[in-house]
């Protein structure tokens, strides 16, 4: 499941191509930067820190308002 992914440890792999990528720390419940070899890593790789935190973050991160929820100034969970 998509929430397996986020259980998973960092892995840099073990090429020479290295990029900043981000994983999820499912520990402490955070998103963190990583050296990514550029292969033989796992599922838990994200290209921003934002598409790491929606995919695992316990608190999902906030989308824009509605226009709705900007009239009323409620925020609907």
């Amino acid at each position: 499941s998509e929430q397996d992914i986020c259980r998973l440890p960092q892995e840099t792999g073990n090429c020479a191509e290295f990029r900043v990528r981000w994983f999820f720390d499912y520990d402490n419940g955070e998103c963190h930067r990583f050296m990514f070899s550029g292969c033989n890593g796992n599922e838990n790789n994200f290209a921003s820190f934002v598409e790491c935190e929606k995919r695992c973050s316990k608190e999902s991160v906030p989308e824009e308002p509605t226009e709705l929820q900007f009239k009323t100034g409620k925020i609907l969970s």
